[in-house]
């Protein structure tokens, strides 16, 4: 089953994507910059997701580079609560932040919820990666 984007907020350059990389010192993965060049700030369609222990989630939008509140705001206003290496990527529609765990410069394609309690780890590296290169 294909993945239509609606609601996107229009595509981004690689040198936008290249400045958050920069600023904070990470590398995002290529399937999702091919995704957030082409549908930033885009909602997904279908949008639900399974968890490996068989439970569902949903993935309301990708958060956008360009119109705010933007992946830099998000995560600055984000990242005193979380453990470092931590990037936001996109949003539930309760509030949650979709994210990735990183090392010094590499992103590894596991998914983070970050709730108003803690951080929980969810494994969906294969979901993840289908999902972006749809």
């Amino acid at each position: 089953m294909g993945i239509t984007w609606k609601r996107t907020v229009g595509d981004i350059s690689e040198d936008i994507i290249n400045k958050v990389e920069i600023k904070y010192g990470i590398h995002f993965p290529d399937d999702y910059k091919e995704c957030v060049k082409n549908y930033n700030g885009g909602h997904p369609v279908p949008n639900i997701f399974s968890y490996d222990d068989g439970g569902e989630g949903v993935f309301d939008h990708l958060l956008s580079f360009t119109s705010e509140p933007n992946i830099v705001v998000v995560y600055e206003f984000i990242s005193d609560f979380m453990p470092k290496g931590i990037f936001p990527f996109g949003t539930d529609p309760f509030g949650n932040q979709l994210c990735l765990i990183t090392e010094k410069v590499k992103i590894h394609l596991q998914l983070f919820f970050l709730t108003m309690k803690n951080l929980v780890r969810i494994p969906l590296q294969r979901y993840v990666t289908v999902f972006l290169s749809s």
